[in-house]
């Protein structure tokens, strides 16, 4: 088992013998597991829309390109020079939103 904080976080092993001979070559195999799948995605999804979808809602664009700004999509700085002004501590918000939804 492969550990991070204490907590098993993947499993690898070798191919067995019998699975060789059936000449399945040697894979990697994936698994998620949580309590429950579409509650954490909605809670996720709805963190990231209280940052985003908020008033004054002529800053959405500003918002949007905030959140492509954190995943490095767009440079820093990119800007809507048509919509409201709005503070710093938004930009912040916005970045931890995206960071939230990259933690799950």
């Amino acid at each position: 088992m492969l550990l991070k904080g204490g907590r098993n976080i993947a499993a690898l092993y070798q191919r067995n013998e019998q699975q060789a001979k059936l000449g399945i070559p040697p894979h990697w195999s994936s698994y998620v597991t949580v309590e429950d799948a579409e509650l954490a995605l909605a809670s996720a999804l709805d963190a990231f829309a209280c940052a985003t979808f908020r008033d004054p809602m002529e800053s959405y664009v500003q918002r949007m390109l905030w959140a492509l700004e954190a995943d490095g999509v767009v440079p820093q700085g990119a800007c809507d020079p048509f919509g409201a002004e709005i503070s710093e501590l938004e930009r912040t918000a916005v970045y931890d939103a995206v960071r939230a939804l990259r933690q799950r």
